[in-house]
Order: structure tokens, then C-alpha cells, then sequence
């Protein structure tokens, strides 16, 4: 028995079992690692081809049905996930050491930095938070001194936050390029203004379909290095759409503003884009949301009449300084949510959506 008990554990490395470069096609899965990976659902299963066909049969019987065996789409989905899953493996994954996981907590607070548009430099202080938190939260724990280090252990300087902003950027960009490749039609929306360095930069928004969900993204910002003219904007755009690999065949819709260098009947940018690739059928529309204001003013007379009792209600308030001072010590001694009233006029119509919920609130 003391014998038995010393032999060593059996080991799947020990066991040298191959994977077969055919299941791939066939099941969907890879080689991780001394195991498989199945592309669809990326759950790990053992090497083994009975495991693997289980796995499939079972979780994924209705994949042969959507792409049969030996076709060319099987084989560009086969494609499409490895791509997908090298890129899971790559992004987060930098430093693969005992760091692996101090690198992936500073990629999500500076992708929490980076979506709520603050600055880099605001990193340094979450960190200095962190700490502070944690050597209260933390204080009867086993291991605190443990997670304090991995804390300090956090590269969260400016440089840095733009190093991982980069990369975060770069992976997002490269995810909504291979959606766009693969999708059965997509819309592009422009829109153009001048940064403080006098560069015009042309905002590209995108919408797009993929399998049964519809995605609205920001895309690119395309900076104009000499004019702004309809020519100008059609070799830029047409430029990065064919470096990607973009089928412009597949634009069924563009939106841009009102300027004559994207609505001209003959140089603007949206009749030169269906001449020069015979866009018959492109829809065009341009000024949208104007165009939605004036529906609703002219539509919906009942809310138009909501909207002038309001801003009458409003101007009455702020128009005169007592009856201001009255009003905001109202809210005072009622212990309003808020302090005061906004101001509504119809050039800034856009924010009237703030105006009716602080009026009402």
C-alpha cells in the first residue's frame, strides 16, 4: 500500500495523445495546451476524440445545419473564430509572468478612464485611492499585505494609460473592421469639424448587423490634410475602406451634414461615391435630426404646446432676478433635487430634454 501510494498521479502531458488537424474543420476546436478549445463556445475539453465529438453533437448539433461540412462558409467561420480567439489570447495578455494579472487590473481602470472622458493623469489618484481603501478593507486579512503590494505593483502613470488606451483602441477598431468584412450590408455617417491645431476631421459612425443583433459604432477619425471638398472626402474615405479590405458594395445608406461638399448634386461627396462606384440604389439623407425636430414641432402640436407653457414658465423665473431668488429658496426649503431651473431657447433645441426633466423633477 505505501507503494502504491508513492507512484506518481497520471498526467495527461505523460500520455503524449495528438490532436488531428482534421478535427478542426470538423468539430470547431483547437489545441490548448495539452487540451482542446471548442472555437464556438471556447469551453476546454480533454483530448479526446470521443469528448470532443460528444461536445459538439451535444452543444452545437444545429452548427452542420447553418454551415455545412466542406463549404467555403464553414471554412471562413473556422477562420473567423481562430482569428477571434488569438485576439482574446493577445489583448489583456501583454505581460504573461506572475504580473499577468496586476496588467489586465490597469487595462480596465484605464478603459473605465478612457469611456467616461477623463484624463490619464486621474489614473495616479484611482491608484492612491485604492490603497487608501484597501488597507481599511483589507486590514484583517490574511493576505493583506500581499494584495497591497500587487496594488503597488499597478503602472498607472500618464504614459502608461496612453499605452494601454493604444492597444484597447487598436483592438476595438480591428473587432468592428472584421464584423465589417463579414456583414451582409453596413451605413456609414459622416460628420466634419475643425480640432484646435485647424486640421478638419471627419468622424465616421457605423451600423451594422451581425447574425441576429445590430451594432452602432464609432469607427474612425479621418483627418483632411488639404481641402474639404467632395473629391477630398471620397479619396479619404475610399482609401481606408479598400486598406481594410472593406467591400464598399455593401453600403446601402450614408448620412452626412448639410454642407455642399457632401450633398452637391455634381462635386459632392455622395454623387461622386455613386458614380464612382455605381451606387444606384445608395440612400442618402442629410441634417436628420434637424429634420426630426421639425417633424415633431409640426406633428406633434400637443407637445409643442407642452414645451411653451414650459419655457414661458421658465423665462418667467429667470427673467427677473427676485423672482429667481424666490424660487431657487423655494427649492431650498422643499429640499428639491435640484437648485434651480435651465434655461431653454430654440437655437440650443437639443437640450430640451434636460430642461422638461429638470422643470418636472
Amino acid at each position: 500500500m505505501a507503494e502504491a501510494s508513492l507512484k506518481s498521479k497520471r498526467k495527461i502531458c505523460d500520455e503524449n495523445r495528438a490532436f488531428q488537424d482534421n478535427w478542426e474543420e470538423e468539430y470547431f476546436v483547437v489545441a490548448n495546451n495539452h487540451r482542446s478549445t471548442c472555437l464556438i463556445c471556447r469551453e476546454s475539453i480533454t483530448l479526446k476524440k470521443y469528448n470532443i465529438v460528444r461536445h459538439y453533437t451535444k452543444k452545437h448539433k444545429s452548427f452542420n445545419d447553418t454551415f455545412p461540412p466542406s463549404s467555403s462558409i464553414r471554412c471562413e467561420k473556422l477562420t473567423f473564430f481562430k482569428k477571434s480567439l488569438q485576439q482574446e489570447q493577445n489583448v489583456m495578455s501583454v505581460a504573461i509572468s506572475q504580473d499577468s494579472a496586476v496588467t489586465r487590473a490597469s487595462y480596465e481602470i484605464c478603459y473605465i478612464l478612457g469611456k467616461h472622458m477623463k484624463p490619464f493623469i486621474d489614473a495616479e489618484i484611482v491608484k492612491e485611492c485604492f490603497l487608501s481603501a484597501s488597507n481599511v478593507l483589507f486590514d484583517k486579512f490574511s493576505n493583506k499585505n500581499k494584495i497591497i503590494s500587487q496594488i503597488k505593483h499597478m503602472q498607472l502613470s500618464d504614459s502608461m494609460c496612453v499605452r494601454r488606451i493604444k492597444d484597447i483602441a487598436k483592438h476595438l477598431s480591428d473587432r468592428i473592421i472584421e464584423d465589417l468584412k463579414n456583414c451582409t450590408f453596413f451605413r456609414l455617417a459622416f460628420d466634419s469639424s475643425t480640432d484646435i491645431s485647424a486640421t478638419s476631421q471627419c468622424s465616421v459612425y457605423v451600423r451594422y448587423c451581425t447574425e441576429n443583433s445590430i451594432h452602432e459604432d464609432f469607427l474612425k477619425f479621418l483627418p483632411m490634410k488639404n481641402q474639404t471638398r467632395g473629391t477630398d472626402y471620397l479619396d479619404v474615405i475610399s482609401t481606408f475602406l479598400k486598406n481594410n479590405d472593406i467591400e464598399i458594395k455593401k453600403l446601402v445608406c450614408v448620412c452626412t451634414d448639410g454642407c455642399p461638399s457632401m450633398t452637391g448634386p455634381e462635386k459632392g461627396f455622395i454623387s461622386l461615391l455613386k458614380k464612382k462606384y455605381n451606387l444606384t440604389n445608395l440612400l442618402s439623407f442629410h441634417c436628420i435630426i434637424h429634420q426630426e425636430n421639425l417633424a415633431s414641432r409640426i406633428s406633434i402640436a400637443e407637445l409643442d404646446a407642452v414645451m411653451k407653457t414650459v419655457i414661458n414658465i421658465v423665462n418667467y423665473i429667470r427673467a427677473r432676478e427676485l423672482n429667481h431668488r424666490k424660487f431657487k429658496n423655494l427649492l431650498e426649503e422643499m429640499n428639491s433635487y435640484y437648485g434651480d431651473v435651465l434655461l431653454h431657447t430654440s437655437v440650443r433645441w437639443l437640450s430640451r430634454g434636460k430642461v422638461i426633466e429638470r422643470f418636472f423633477l
